[in-house]
């Protein structure tokens, strides 16, 4: 499966993700949906759909957790296993949320916000990198 990368923030200052994943200095990604899975393999790419489409990694999905961005109360919940069949939902405020922004190799907190701007409930991603 594919799973694209924007280059630019909002903001419009670049990203790096390519880069950064390359590196293995980003390790995570969040996104909308339920759709990924552990074992699933990724195509990492940049302009997907259009003609500047560029693969720059592939990677195999090694963790999947539910999260819930919440921009109006500043907050994140995210799915934290208790045992093999239980889950709770951990929640963060504050400080703990620019933590959230940064292993997600976002620049800074506002770019966090600028981006999740609006209530939002999917997925982060863990994955290992292959073909680096």
């Amino acid at each position: 499966m594919i799973l694209g990368f924007m280059k630019n923030f909002k903001s419009g200052k670049p990203t790096n993700f390519p880069e950064k994943i390359k590196a293995k200095i980003k390790k995570t990604t969040i996104r909308k949906g339920n759709r990924w899975k552990v074992g699933d393999k990724i195509h990492f790419a940049t302009g997907v759909r259009t003609k500047k489409y560029k693969q720059f990694a592939y990677v195999i999905c090694t963790s999947v957790r539910r999260i819930a961005i919440n921009p109006k109360e500043k907050s994140v919940s995210i799915e934290k296993v208790i045992s093999s069949s239980k889950y709770i939902m951990k929640h963060y405020f504050a400080f703990q949320v620019e933590d959230i922004a940064k292993n997600d190799r976002f620049d800074s907190l506002d770019d966090f916000w600028l981006y999740f701007n609006e209530y939002f409930e999917g997925q982060i991603i863990t994955w290992e990198l292959f073909n680096g």
